[in-house]
């Protein structure tokens, strides 16, 4: 972008995340052998993604723009599609791991 005269345009981060439920296996966050659409993460393993990309965003806020979470609650409870599980909260609004993480980049003006 610099090369190309754009470097006051901010590089902007949206629909990130990852599910922790599905049909599929249950994978790490380093795994490379994640099926889409089938396979999920732990929420534990949510959570770390959370803090590397905080830990990322945090470095580099001044080319990102804004950054969204998809998305904060998740649609439901049925294991048949992960789409149901992308959330930072549960269906019943507890919160996981993740949750806690980003509120508290958020609190430390991170973004």
């Amino acid at each position: 972008m610099v090369s190309k005269g754009d470097s006051n345009k901010k590089i902007w981060v949206t629909e990130y995340g990852a599910p922790t439920g599905g049909p599929g296996s249950v994978r790490g966050l380093d795994e490379l052998t994640f099926t889409y659409d089938f396979d999920y993460m732990s929420e534990t393993a949510q959570q770390s993604m959370v803090q590397q990309v905080t830990t990322f965003y945090g470095q580099n806020k001044d080319w990102m723009g804004p950054f969204f979470w998809y998305s904060l609650k998740d649609n439901g409870t049925d294991r048949n599609t992960p789409e149901n599980f992308f959330g930072l909260l549960r269906f019943d609004g507890s919160k996981k791991p993740a949750y806690e993480v980003l509120r508290k980049a958020i609190l430390s003006n991170l973004p």
